[in-house]
C-alpha cells in the first residue's frame, strides 16, 4: 500500500504532529519508513481497545505480520 503525501498530512493531524509526536524516516529492506515518537513522554497507560482494533486494522491493511504485534501485546497486557 502507497501512502501519498496528503495521507501523511492527515495521519499529521490526527497524530497531532508536532506538537504530541516528532516524525523519523528510515529505509527499511528498501522501502522509505516513517514513524511517529512521542515529544513529551507520559505515564504508562494500557492502549484501550478501540486504539488495539485501528492498530490491528492497520497490520492488515498494510499486510504487515502481526506478530510482532502479538509479542508487544503480551508485554504490556
Amino acid at each position: 500500500m502507497k501512502f501519498l503525501k496528503v495521507d501523511e498530512k492527515k495521519l499529521d493531524v490526527y497524530e497531532d504532529y508536532p506538537t504530541l509526536y516528532k516524525k523519523y524516516y528510515f529505509t527499511y529492506y528498501g522501502k522509505k519508513i516513517m514513524t511517529y515518537t512521542m515529544v513529551k513522554k507520559t505515564l504508562f497507560t494500557y492502549p484501550t481497545k478501540s486504539y488495539l482494533n485501528i492498530v490491528k486494522r492497520g497490520y492488515k491493511d498494510c499486510n504487515l505480520d502481526s506478530k510482532y504485534l502479538k509479542i508487544a501485546l503480551k508485554e504490556v497486557l
